[in-house]
């Protein structure tokens, strides 16, 4: 089962009014207040005008955009939803804040109230018919889903998908072809699959040790796409891994944040996952827990994690930032200061972060990750190299 990429994005405008700059936060209206926090262009003063829209005025419908993004961007989604929640009291009949609610308590696996929140967005016209996937996810998760429904909810969302338009909701045409295949109608969960696997060929790693895939995996057909597949990822590493599998890692010589010196070649015999990442970059942020959580798990096997910072460190950003951000996000493992030769010799030609790179206990790269990935992906591709 893969959770549905997030399709649905919820914008709240602000209109924009003059900062009324020579009176103190604390004395200025609710509207003086979000207008100043829109202006806010240093981080000092965001979060001392957001202290204070939290404290005095955190649910008033001019700020309560400003307290809900605060608590969504961090990460808070039961504070976020609780902004929600109250500004609905004031203005009920509000679609952007009623659709807001139910892809929340999707986010946060409230599943019943969930269902009930996207039924009520959709009668509304508050969410667009392609919310018919949360509901289709919300009956694959029950205890005895109803597959049938499952798929009439799935097909009424993805109803309306152009040709180009598949990127977003490759997860939800994955989901379609699982529950095509449960229901032994292997024509439909092919051409589902197929659409994904055209776009993006990574999603056979996961197919391949799908459950609900058991018996498409035993049509001769899905031997011909996982072929194409393969083809296709290696294609993609061929294009743009700058060290793709098969060649030698090269060696790197750098700082950790406690100012020691790490060689790659001090962690031979060792299977070394190597992950470039910046503070400033969401993706490779939202990956760190599950990066973290497969050390923890396979730290004692013989795993190694190196997480190669490419943040520019100045007067205003230093390495002890560095360090206390890392910790902050849960990083567990060796945190290195990156440089310009190593970015040069490692980072893809599409030269975007973050990306990971598996070296075996033999310094050869054996597997290139483009982009965010998750604990499920990183664990198949490191358990063929882990010693027994």
């Amino acid at each position: 089962m893969r959770l549905i990429n997030k399709a649905l994005v919820v914008v709240v405008l602000v209109s924009s009014t003059c900062w009324a700059a020579d009176k103190p936060p604390t004395e200025m209206t609710p509207e003086e207040l979000a207008a100043a926090i829109q202006g806010a262009v240093e981080r000092e003063q965001y979060e001392e005008l957001i202290t204070v829209a939290w404290e005095k005025y955190p649910y008033h419908p001019a700020l309560a955009p400003f307290t809900f993004s605060d608590a969504y961007f961090a990460g808070d989604l039961e504070r976020a939803l609780e902004v929600v929640e109250e500004v609905l009291k004031i203005e009920p009949d509000n679609a952007e804040w009623i659709s807001s609610r139910a892809i929340l308590l999707f986010d946060l696996e409230r599943f019943a109230e969930a269902e009930n929140a996207v039924r009520e967005a959709l009668d509304a016209g508050a969410l667009p018919p392609v919310a018919n996937v949360y509901l289709g996810y919300i009956e694959l998760t029950k205890d005895e889903p109803d597959l049938e429904r499952a798929k009439e909810y799935y097909e009424l969302g993805l109803a309306d998908v152009q040709a180009g338009q598949e990127g977003e909701l490759l997860g939800s045409f994955y989901d379609l072809a699982s529950v095509y295949a449960r229901l032994g109608d292997l024509d439909a969960a092919l051409e589902n699959l197929e659409r994904v696997l055209n776009i993006e060929p990574a999603f056979i790693e996961e197919a391949a040790e799908d459950p609900n895939l058991e018996t498409l995996r035993d049509d001769p057909r899905y031997a011909e796409l996982a072929a194409d597949a393969e083809a296709g990822i290696a294609d993609f590493i061929a294009s743009y891994a700058t060290v793709p599998p098969g060649e030698p890692a090269p060696e790197f010589v750098l700082l950790d944040v406690d100012g020691d010196t790490v060689m790659l070649s001090d962690y031979a015999g060792k299977v070394v996952l190597v992950n470039f990442w910046a503070t400033w970059c969401p993706p490779c942020r939202a990956e760190i827990p599950d990066i973290a959580e497969l050390y923890v798990d396979y730290r004692d096997k013989g795993l190694v994690v190196l997480g190669i910072s490419l943040d520019e460190i100045t007067d205003e950003f230093t390495v002890d930032d560095l360090a206390a951000t890392s910790t902050e996000l849960g990083v567990n493992y060796p945190v290195l200061l990156g440089t310009e030769s190593v970015a040069e010799a490692y980072i893809s030609k599409a030269g975007g972060i973050p990306e990971t790179y598996i070296v075996d206990q033999f310094g050869t790269v054996v597997e290139f990750v483009y982009g965010m990935t998750d604990e499920e992906t990183l664990e198949r591709k490191i358990l063929k190299d882990l010693p027994e």
